[in-house]
């Protein structure tokens, strides 16, 4: 891994996390790339900060010495750490590691080992999220580490579009096989049918294997890991498991926001509340908010719509949520071929719905991300063949292609 070469590897171990398990996989990593490894005892002298305020890495720790402070700034400020490798989520104050690996824009590496068994297999889940080529690449490599089979484990969630001869999912399966076998991993990827992921991995899981699976998005790791998928995860099995963060691109593209589970095909709502009701379920069901957060964010949207409409014309609308303290840009997108009324002179006959979640106060990445939308969707022939896709692969193929 070039981006690791003469890099520093920092392991982050206290009382609370498993250390012989953190120092290993970053020794790991470490052989894998070349890299220098410094092991931190303290985590919280990294990264002590008030909940839900940005952090900064100049921020004084309240309960900590001069000694600690000048350690942090060492590695955050000077030494530019290029991974974060960690014990699982578990202590009170670990939310702050997440913030911290999240604001330093690292990539991050979070163990959490059984005592009890060793490792015979590495299982690594995959839902077409953004950083699944890393995810793949880390897990194989731990995988090469421990001479172990890595497979690779796709869930499709009962009740999908997808079920219906799983024409949904195909393409991502395909995709997901082309990554695999490109990183080295010859077995073909499990498919797994099931309520949600954690019940597929859940049921898919062995009592030796070492799951390895991608992050949440940036803000929920930051600010509510609590109830995301893989904390639902450790709290469902007893297996090792890694948590893989990708860095965050230096540019967005719409396959970072609109990956295959944020778009819904072939959606028929009675009205725009209709619709955008469903689109704010789609973002709790993938568990990319706090399910608690439903009535806030459709409220929120809703309060938008009243001020004014979101159509812009083109068939499109652009329902808009604020969060304070919110990392980045999230949303999801939902196709009407029927079309919806969302009012206004130039909401008449929508059918392309993009919800987009925002900073309250910082617009540049959304104002970015709407650059990219609205420069393809006045196309008309864009819209027809966004129109003519089967499945979400099929509709970023057309919305984001990929660079020659």
């Amino acid at each position: 891994m070039q981006t690791l070469r003469r890099r520093l590897v920092l392991a982050l171990v206290s009382e609370d996390t498993c250390r012989e398990a953190v120092v290993g996989c970053a020794q790991m990593i470490v052989a894998s790339g070349n890299a220098r490894l410094h092991v931190a005892e303290s985590t919280t002298c990294l990264c002590r900060t008030s909940v839900g305020a940005p952090f900064h890495p100049t921020d004084r720790p309240h309960d900590l010495g001069e000694s600690s402070l000048d350690a942090a700034r060492r590695f955050a400020m000077n030494e530019h750490p290029a991974m974060l490798v960690a014990g699982w989520p578990t202590a009170p104050d670990f939310q702050d590691i997440l913030r911290f690996a999240s604001t330093l824009n690292v990539p991050g590496v979070f163990v959490r080992k059984s005592p009890t068994v060793d490792v015979d297999r590495v299982l690594i889940p995959i839902s077409g999220g953004p950083n699944a080529l890393k995810q793949l690449w880390v897990a194989k490599e731990i995988a090469c580490r421990y001479g172990v089979p890595a497979h690779v484990l796709h869930v499709i969630q009962d009740g999908s579009p997808a079920l219906r001869g799983f024409t949904g999912s195909t393409s991502q399966v395909a995709l997901a096989e082309a990554q695999a076998r490109a990183l080295g991993i010859p077995e073909p990827v499990e498919v797994c049918v099931a309520k949600d992921v954690v019940s597929g991995v859940a049921f898919t899981a062995r009592p030796n294997d070492l799951i390895a699976m991608g992050a949440p998005n940036y803000w929920r790791m930051a600010t509510h890991f609590a109830g995301s998928i893989p904390d639902l995860i450790a709290q469902r099995v007893p297996n090792s498991l890694l948590m893989l963060l990708g860095r965050k691109p230096s540019r967005v593209r719409l396959r970072d926001i609109f990956w295959p589970r944020m778009i819904s095909l072939n959606l028929k709502p009675h009205s725009k509340e209709d619709a955008i009701a469903t689109l704010v379920q789609t973002l709790v069901v993938h568990n990319q908010f706090p399910h608690t957060w439903r009535d806030l964010l459709l409220d929120r949207a809703l309060a938008r719509e009243r001020l004014m409409s979101t159509g812009v014309g083109s068939e499109t609308a652009f329902p808009h949520i604020t969060i304070p303290h919110f990392i980045g840009v999230a949303g999801c997108m939902g196709i009407l071929p029927h079309g919806v009324d969302f009012g206004g002179r130039r909401g008449r006959n929508t059918r392309f719905v993009f919800v987009l979640l925002t900073p309250k106060d910082f617009y540049d990445e959304y104002l970015a991300v709407l650059s990219q939308i609205t420069e393809r969707m006045v196309l008309p022939a864009l819209r027809r063949e966004l129109l003519a896709c089967r499945t979400p692969a099929d509709v970023l193929d057309v919305l984001d292609p990929d660079e020659c």
